[in-house]
């Protein structure tokens, strides 16, 4: 049983030729369920709360030469989550902070005359995480900095090329921080920033009825975030890499038929330690998605979709003696839209086929079968 409420709203004025914006946003949100913890069946009652608010400030230049726009803004969010367990009073409450400042600018430069964008960002975060358990705190403070740079170039009116430096980041979430894994003297070793460089290039394509992107990308990964099934925790890894390629086509055959798909090639590695050139565990080398979409009403649409996705190492499986094998699956979907509301069906599944798609060294090896054929029916309704 769950029950979200929320309640949003913005003031937008211009000043001095900034469009400025503020955003607020709060979400509550009240989940009961069954779940299963260590072997057996556990009520749960899980209730959240989220506060959101933004201001950002926008300034768009436009001469005879170039076209400038800036956006800088502030945020912060403040999320927490009560968690209680009526049949394990002696867990007593689980308790979860997040809370988070961040400033950010971004400005990107059009020059008329070579059809050239200039790109750059940086976004800086302050975060405070904490998960109180059973008089046990976890607590991590770190203030973390992103950002950006990049060149695209048009060929023509449909063709344009780009080439792009970043850095992103992930923290550990709040889940991940009270399970660290062990030194040989048992004491926690604590779980830091994963970092992730990438440099890109690609080239992008939009035509009247047809639009698509390549790219290639390597990415180097600085303490990269992963459990551990053996140790049965959270660990850094050092050092990894990313390399490959992402595509992406969509065709219009006609007004009331489209066919999308998308290709992903990538090879990943360990970049030090004993298994330094070994694969990454759950890190398939291909995955290939197929969809077409038929609207053959003014109001009904159907679509199917089908996926494959490559054989991989199962997790944990750092010295790659063990994989999984590829699978492949396909759904249905049907949608009838109405004046303010609209109902789809969604089959999962629709061969009801048998497969997983995650499975670790735990006990040897140790198989999460993915859900056989399903149904599901919304209804959505736009106040």
């Amino acid at each position: 049983d769950a029950k979200t409420e929320r309640y949003a709203g913005f003031i937008e004025t211009d000043l001095n030729g900034f469009q400025v914006r503020l955003d607020a946003v709060q979400r509550v949100r009240k989940y009961d369920a069954l779940g299963v913890l260590y072997g057996a069946a556990t009520p749960l009652k899980f209730d959240s709360d989220n506060h959101f608010y933004g201001l950002n400030a926008r300034r768009r230049v436009d001469s005879q030469y170039f076209q400038n726009v800036i956006i800088f803004g502030i945020e912060t969010n403040a999320w927490g989550q009560d968690r209680r367990y009526p049949t394990q009073p002696n867990w007593g409450l689980v308790k979860l902070v997040s809370n988070t400042r961040a400033s950010y600018i971004k400005n990107d430069l059009d020059l008329k005359s070579t059809g050239t964008r200039l790109s750059v960002g940086i976004r800086s975060e302050s975060l405070e995480r904490n998960q109180l358990f059973t008089g046990v705190t976890t607590k991590m403070e770190e203030t973390v900095k992103a950002w950006e740079l990049g060149v695209t170039q048009k060929i023509d009116s449909q063709n344009s090329v780009f080439v792009r430096r970043s850095q992103s980041y992930r923290l550990p979430n709040l889940d991940e921080l009270p399970t660290p894994v062990y030194d040989v003297s048992n004491n926690p070793i604590a779980l830091r920033t994963q970092f992730d460089k990438t440099n890109e290039l690609g080239w992008k394509f939009n035509g009247s009825n047809t639009s698509s992107v390549v790219r290639i990308y390597q990415s180097e990964l600085t303490d990269e975030i992963i459990y551990d099934p053996v140790q049965f925790g959270n660990m850094n890894i050092p050092q990894t890499r990313r390399t490959g390629l992402d595509s992406f086509a969509r065709l219009h055959i006609n007004p009331q038929v489209s066919m999308t798909g998308a290709y992903s090639h990538r090879h990943t590695e360990f970049g030090t330690g004993p298994n330094t050139g070994k694969q990454l565990p759950m890190a398939p080398q291909d995955v290939v998605t197929v969809r077409g979409d038929w609207r053959f009403a003014s109001n009904q649409t159907v679509g199917l979709g089908w996926m494959h996705v490559a054989s991989q190492q199962i997790a944990g499986d750092f010295a790659n003696q063990k994989r999984m094998p590829s699978y492949n699956v396909a759904d249905a979907r049907y949608v009838y839209q109405m004046a303010s509301s609209d109902i789809s069906l969604v089959v999962r599944n629709l061969t009801n086929k048998n497969y997983y798609s995650y499975a670790t060294t735990t006990s040897g090896y140790s198989v999460y079968p993915d859900q056989g054929r399903s149904l599901m029916l919304t209804l959505r309704h736009k106040f």
